[in-house]
């Protein structure tokens, strides 16, 4: 045992004497017991200019003036401070006044402070690197314990980097007690810091691997001062009051706080507008409490390769931002929150999940941002190479997909998505709005949402609008193609869509409640009408473009004299709406003229004034057509249907044959029946022969059993 020499008492009470004092450095190997003097103890009477009210401090363990080294596996301890009307401090277990090295595999402590009925004494610190040098501790550091008094004196320092310098923790760095109050209106000390930095300096807790390292104090490590300090965390740091006290505590925007997967902070983290990196050396991590337990960070970055989980409620809020290139997600019930100025960025190859935008918040996603929810005031931009896959957009938010960027099954509802990019499967509720200048392919547009498709952003190199492809658009949904724009393959189920000059449609299909409006100097092509309205206005560009009819519908044309478009598949029961040709009964009249090549011809309404000549593909005669007002002072054509459970045969459906041994049709009968058969023709069983022209030859009409014949002017008589 080696123990330093205690100071004499009195009113100036002597110096305690270090257990080993080497001024000039060395190294010391110590596997036995070293303990500093005790301070002297002094008056407890003040008297002016005469002191000795001030008690002794404790020796150091071991003081190495010059620098050196120091390898200790037995006990090191600070002398205990002398006793006065102001008590003295406790001495440090080892003092490096110079730079060196210490490896600790025993224990070191500070010297407890001094006492006094009314105020304790401050706890010597387990270490003092005066100079920068380097700890490795694989066991014990402690402060001293305070002073006991009515008033305990606070606990010492574990450790004190006042120049930098780097501390590996594998064992236990502890802060000191606080001193025992004594008497009834009493208090204990505080608990002494765990490591105090003034200058910088390095802190490594624990390993990957290896979670068992302590760092624990009143405050578990705190750095001041300009220089930044950098902390990395693989195992646990602590404050003795639990979440009411601080863990780690920074001054400066120049530190930095790595947390590894698997470490802990038990307490408060105060980042002094430093950085916070979740790094994943340990393994995957799991964190809470950003923006309430940890704030003061400028940066929060999840490290590539890192994997963490927020669980509970996490904020980034104004001045903050968060950096993912590693991967962040929420745990169940878990929410990450970016408002109010911060910042949220996702790096080229990192994942952030769930993270919820708002109020002045910004998330910028290089990586993948999955899950995610965009509301007011808040903004999500997809940049070049990134993904932003089942985001919510409310009011108030906006999704930009920038050039190279591409979202997936966004929902707006109540916000905006501007695409630039690529969108797939956009949803667009009511209120909400998508604008592409970009592709956007597959989505829907519900119900009070509006996708407008728009052409080339005014000053860019863009050489190509937005397009929109297979969108599905709902009642009360709209699609609005401006100039430049382009849609192509959109389902109208009940919802609108408008093509403005400029822009175009291309197989736009139109279901029932469905309305497509091509405007002047719009252009639509190969829209299929089943059962909607198609509104082609005056000047819209189709000229050579087919309008196929599938199972009802009407096509408008407010400017049919014109209309150099081609119309297939027209039948019971669609109707051509001609705005411009006014319907007057007996004098407005319809033909029909067949091509030669029998595939094709033109419909021609005319009011004597206007004149509409209209290219229908198929096979049609004259008197297959109806007039009638359209209730607009226009005119509505219309195929009319047969009587109640006819079919209608049209000539390609009837078989050259034979005179058939059946029920015929008298001769007397054919001689009054317009006939438009060839020789020797017969209608099939169960089904209606519509006649519509004299034959040529004299030839004759068979009706089989079960068959029928229909013409206006003849009954179906036998």
């Amino acid at each position: 045992m080696i123990t330093g020499g205690s100071g004499g008492s009195g009113y100036d009470p002597g110096s305690a004497g270090a257990g080993i004092d080497l001024s000039g450095g060395g190294s010391i190997a110590n596997n036995g017991v070293i303990t500093g003097g005790g301070g002297g103890d002094g008056s407890y009477l003040y008297r002016a200019n005469a002191g000795g009210a001030t008690g002794g401090t404790g020796g150091a363990g071991i003081n190495l003036a010059g620098g050196g080294n120091i390898a200790n596996t037995g006990t090191i301890t600070g002398g205990k401070a002398g006793s006065a009307l102001y008590p003295g401090y406790g001495g440090a277990g080892i003092v490096l006044a110079m730079r060196g090295n210490v490896a600790n595999h025993g224990a070191i402590a500070g010297g407890s402070g001094g006492s006094n009925p009314a105020v304790g004494g401050v706890g010597g610190a387990g270490i003092v690197l005066t100079a920068g040098g380097s700890l490795v501790n694989d066991a014990t550091i402690a402060g001293g314990e305070g002073g006991a008094a009515a008033e305990g004196g606070p606990g010492g320092y574990g450790i004190v980097a006042k120049a930098g310098g780097s501390v590996v923790n594998r064992g236990t760095i502890a802060g000191g007690a606080g001193g025992i109050g004594q008497g009834t209106r009493s208090h204990n000390g505080t608990v002494g810091t765990g490591i105090v930095a003034s200058a910088g300096g390095v802190v490594t807790n624990g390993s990957a691997g290896d979670g068992k390292a302590l760092i624990i104090g009143g405050v578990g490590i705190e750095a001041f001062g300009t220089r930044g300090a950098t902390v990395t965390n693989f195992a646990t740091i602590a404050s003795t009051y639990w979440a009411g006290g601080t863990a780690v505590s920074f001054a400066n925007g120049k530190s930095v706080l790595v947390l590894e997967g698997g470490s802990r902070l038990v307490g408060k983290a105060k980042g002094g507008g430093g950085t916070l990196d979740l790094a994943g050396g340990g393994g995957a991590g799991t964190l809470s409490g950003l923006g309430s337990q940890i704030t003061g960070f400028a940066q929060v970055a999840v490290l590539a390769g890192a994997n963490w989980t927020l669980s509970g409620s996490n904020t980034i809020g104004s001045g903050g931002t968060l950096t993912a290139a590693g991967r962040l997600a929420l745990a169940s019930g878990g929410l990450i929150e970016v408002f109010s100025g911060g910042v949220e960025i996702v790096r080229s190859g990192g994942v952030a999940i769930g993270t919820v935008v708002r109020n002045g918040g910004t998330e910028t996603a290089f990586g993948t941002a999955n899950g995610g929810m965009v509301t007011s005031g808040g903004r999500q931009i997809v940049s070049a190479g990134g993904v932003a896959s089942g985001a919510t957009v409310t009011l108030g938010g906006d999704q930009t997909v920038s050039s190279g960027g591409t979202a997936r099954g966004t929902v707006v509802s109540g916000g905006a998505q501007y695409v630039r990019g690529t969108a797939s499967g956009t949803t667009v509720e009511s209120g909400g709005s998508e604008t592409v200048r970009g592709v956007a392919s597959g989505g829907t547009v519900a119900s009070g949402g509006t996708e407008n498709v728009r052409g080339v952003e005014s000053g860019t190199v863009a050489s190509v609008g937005g397009v929109a492809s297979s969108v599905t658009v709902k009642a009360g949904g709209r699609e609005i193609v401006f100039s430049g724009g382009r849609t192509v393959g959109a389902i109208l189920n009940g919802g609108t869509e408008y093509v403005s000059s400029g822009g175009a449609a291309s197989g736009t299909m139109v279901h029932s409640g469905g309305t497509e409006i091509v405007d002047s100097g719009g252009t639509a092509n190969a829209t299929t009408i089943s059962g909607g309205l198609v509104e082609v206005m005056r000047g819209a560009y189709v000229s050579g473009r087919v309008f196929t009819f599938a199972g009802g519908g009407t096509l408008q044309l407010d400017q049919s004299v014109s209309f150099k478009g081609e119309i297939a598949g027209f039948a019971v029961p669609d109707q051509l709406d001609l705005r411009d040709i006014e319907f007057v009964a007996g004098t407005t009249t319809v033909s029909f003229t067949e091509a030669s090549g029998k595939t094709s011809g033109t419909l021609t309404v005319t009011s004597g004034a206007h004149t509409a000549s209209l290219i229908l593909l198929g096979s049609y005669v004259t008197s297959q057509f109806t007039l009638t007002s359209d209730g607009k002072s226009g005119t509505l054509v219309a195929d009319p249907p047969l009587a109640a459970g006819a079919s209608q045969t049209t000539f390609e459906d009837i078989a050259p044959a034979s005179p058939y041994a059946g029920a015929a049709i008298s001769t007397g009968l054919l001689s009054d029946l317009p006939r438009a058969i060839a020789t020797n023709e017969q209608a099939r069983a169960g089904q209606t022969l519509l006649a519509t022209a004299p034959p040529a030859g004299g030839g004759s009409l068979m009706v089989p059993a079960g068959g029928a014949d229909h013409h206006p002017l003849l009954p179906a008589a036998r």
